[in-house]
C-alpha cells in the first residue's frame, strides 16, 4: 500500500504572519486569566514551527510510513500582508516550497497557495503550476472571502482547464484570527455547480459537525472529494476514531472509496505536533476497518488502498 497524505504544512520563516504569534502569545498570557506577559513567549513560536527545508517532515513521514506529503503552504491573503517586516511574498513562498520538493523528490509535492483578491492570483497560480511544478491549490477562505465570491472564479477556472485539484479549508475550526464564517461546506456547492468538472478536495470534510453537508456536497457533483485529516488527533478518544470508522464505512458505500482521500494535517515544526502524531493518525487510520467491522461495518482491503493514497496519486498524475 502507497500512503499518500494529503494534507501537510512545512513552514519557513514568515510563512505565517505576525499577527498570528501576536494572538498565540496573547491566548497564553491571559488564559485562563492575566498574570503573564505575551513578551515573554512571543519570540519563541515561530521557531518550533519552521523546517525550512523539509528535513523533519520527510523524517516523520519515515517513522510513520508515508511515501509522498503533498505540502499546502497559506497565502494569508492581502488583508495580513506584511511588507515592511519583508514577509515573503506567494511566490516567493512557491519558490522556498519547490526547494523542499526538489531536495526530497518523488517524496515531497507541492500545492500553489494563493488568496483569489490578488489582482495576479492567476499569474502567480500558473507560474506555481508551470515554472515550480505544482499539482493543485489549497485555499483558506476564512482568511476573508467567500468560495463563491465570483473574485474567486478566475482561479477555478485555470484549475478547472489544467485538472488541478483544489483543496478547500473547510469546518468550524480554523487558524486564530481567521473567521470561519467563511468555511461552510456547504458554500462549495456554488463552485461545483458552477465549474462542473473542477476537482474539489473537501478539507477536513467538513469538518466534525459538517460532515452531513460535505456528503450532500458529494451527492451533487462528482468531481468532489472528502478529504479527512484533523479527525484524528493524538488526543482523540477511542470512541470518536470508532465513530470515524463508521462514517467511512456509510462514506465508502453510498458514493464509492474513490471518493475519500487520507490527510494527516501533519506540521513538522518541532514544537507543534510532536514526533508520534503522524505514526499514531496512520496507524489509527490503518485500524479502521477493524474497527468498523466491530461495529457490524465494512471497509475492504482495497477500499483502504484507494483512500491511503491510491485515489491522491490518480487525482494529481503520481503514476505506480
Amino acid at each position: 500500500m502507497r500512503i499518500v497524505d494529503t494534507h501537510t504544512h512545512v513552514l519557513g520563516p514568515g510563512h505565517w504572519p505576525s499577527r498570528y504569534f501576536d494572538q498565540i502569545a496573547y491566548n497564553w498570557a491571559y488564559a485562563p486569566r492575566p498574570t503573564r506577559d505575551p513578551a515573554d513567549v512571543r519570540e519563541k513560536i515561530e521557531p518550533g514551527l519552521l523546517d525550512p527545508e523539509g528535513d523533519q517532515m520527510v523524517a516523520d513521514m519515515d517513522a510513520a510510513g508515508v511515501d509522498v506529503s503533498l505540502v499546502l503552504p497559506i497565502d494569508w491573503g492581502p488583508d495580513y500582508d506584511e511588507p515592511e517586516l519583508n514577509q515573503p511574498s506567494p511566490q516567493e513562498v512557491h519558490r522556498q516550497v519547490a526547494a523542499m520538493a526538489e531536495r526530497y523528490p518523488g517524496r515531497l509535492l507541492m500545492f500553489a497557495a494563493v488568496d483569489p483578491r490578488r489582482p495576479d492570483a492567476v499569474d502567480i497560480l500558473s507560474e506555481a503550476h508551470k515554472k515550480f511544478g505544482a499539482c493543485g491549490l489549497k485555499l483558506y477562505p476564512p482568511n476573508g472571502f467567500y468560495p463563491y465570491d465570483p473574485v474567486c472564479f478566475p482561479v477555478y477556472d485555470y484549475c478547472e482547464q489544467n485538472n488541478l485539484p483544489i483543496l478547500f479549508h473547510t469546518g468550524r475550526g480554523g487558524l486564530p484570527t481567521t473567521a470561519p464564517r467563511f468555511a461552510d461546506v456547504a458554500f462549495l456547492r456554488d463552485v461545483q455547480a458552477r465549474f462542473l468538472r473542477l476537482p474539489i478536495w473537501i478539507g477536513h470534510a467538513g469538518g466534525k459537525f459538517g460532515w452531513d453537508d460535505a456528503l450532500t456536497v458529494l451527492s451533487t457533483g462528482a468531481s468532489s472529494y472528502l478529504e479527512l485529516s484533523a479527525w484524528i488527533w493524538d488526543d482523540t478518544p477511542e470512541e470518536d476514531i470508532d465513530r470515524l470508522a463508521v462514517l467511512v464505512a456509510k462514506g465508502v458505500n453510498r458514493f464509492g472509496a474513490h471518493r475519500l482521500l487520507f490527510g494527516s494535517d501533519h506540521v513538522s515544526g518541532r514544537r507543534v505536533r510532536g514526533r508520534e502524531f503522524l505514526p499514531h493518525v496512520v496507524k489509527a487510520f490503518l485500524q479502521l476497518p477493524e474497527r468498523a467491522k466491530k461495529q457490524g461495518e465494512t471497509i475492504s482491503e482495497g477500499d483502504m488502498d484507494l483512500i491511503m493514497g491510491a485515489n491522491a496519486a490518480e487525482q494529481i498524475g503520481l503514476g505506480s
